[in-house]
């Protein structure tokens, strides 16, 4: 059996209640027992909560999936679901969602969860401890805002280049990925803390992080050390160049295809500019020309006045 906490009470628990502010539901953390609970549950028919900005969940899901209804929650900003058996992110998701901060921590993801790359205002996103990932795409890019990017035990074999564009990073974890040989490099600015532990780093470039983890206490907590502290190779200038090379290599056929849809586009648009301006001249000769219009031949009537019938009169006379 389900318990749900009592909404709105004042608890001082720090999992599973329903929070208020001013009569309005604006977190939900509900924590099932993911063991006990076997059954899946169904959230299609979940209420919407106007003011609803939080949900936390531990469950089994239906499907195996993320429910699509949490993202019509219009003022939702933060989705964790946790320790849970989620396997995929349906596509049919809402686009129009404001979400800027998914946790999908310890599940059973698939792949990477592609269908998230359309919230390009998330600012955290974490998918730590989903060992079947494998890869991280290239598209991560479109996420350009993101603040924080959690990457822990999620069987990393290679980082695209497209990570490090990611400027706004103040947090950067892709800790304990074995298979992982990583070269670490300037994202543009450099990010507060890194947690590479239990990762091959195959070098790394000076002035990338300012705190390097190296462990846990007290929970939650992390202990960190300086820059000039890390064991790390140091990246040479022939590796950067190396990594960039093959960025291109691997985007290069993108950047030939974009070429030629621009030449093509040009061609096609000075192809219409002419026939357009021939078909206006065309018609402007065409008003031009001289309308020739036939000679009128118009035959004069005789008159014939008073001095003309008395002279008339006198040769008769005559």
């Amino acid at each position: 059996m389900l318990k749900i906490p009592k909404c709105c009470s004042k608890t001082f628990s720090r999992s599973h209640f329903i929070n208020c502010k001013n009569g309005t539901i604006t977190e939900i953390d509900l924590r099932f027992n993911v063991k006990s609970i076997q059954n899946e549950i169904d959230f299609s028919d979940f209420p919407i909560f106007n003011g609803l900005m939080s949900i936390t969940m531990e469950a089994n899901f239906l499907n195996k999936e993320v429910p699509p209804r949490f993202f019509e929650m219009p003022a939702l900003q933060k989705l964790g679901i946790l320790n849970s058996n989620i396997e995929k992110v349906p596509k049919n998701l809402n686009e129009n969602s404001v979400v800027n901060e998914i946790i999908l921590y310890n599940n059973s993801l698939l792949e990477f969860p592609y269908e998230l790359l359309k919230y390009s205002n998330l600012k955290k996103l974490d998918l730590s401890l989903n060992e079947k990932i494998g890869k991280i795409p290239k598209e991560i890019e479109n996420l350009s805002k993101l603040n924080e990017l959690y990457l822990q035990s999620t069987g990393l074999e290679s980082l695209p280049e497209e990570v490090f564009s990611l400027s706004n990073l103040t947090e950067f974890d892709i800790d304990r990925n074995p298979k992982l040989n990583a070269v670490i490099h300037h994202f543009g600015k450099k990010i507060k803390n890194c947690d590479f532990r239990y990762t091959n780093i195959k070098c790394y470039e000076p002035g990338t992080c300012e705190n390097f983890c190296t462990g846990e206490s007290d929970g939650n907590s992390r202990n960190f050390v300086k820059e000039d502290e890390i064991p790390y190779s140091i990246c040479t200038e022939e590796i950067l160049k190396e990594s960039q090379k093959s960025f291109f290599q691997k985007n290069i056929l993108l950047i030939i295809l974009i070429i030629i849809s621009l030449l093509i586009f040009v061609l096609l648009s000075i192809l219409l500019i002419r026939s357009y301006r021939n078909s206006k001249n065309s018609k402007k000769d065409n008003l031009d020309h001289d309308i020739y219009v036939a000679p009128v031949l118009i035959k004069r009537e005789s008159i014939v006045t008073v001095g003309d019938i008395n002279d008339n009169n006198n040769i008769d006379n005559k």
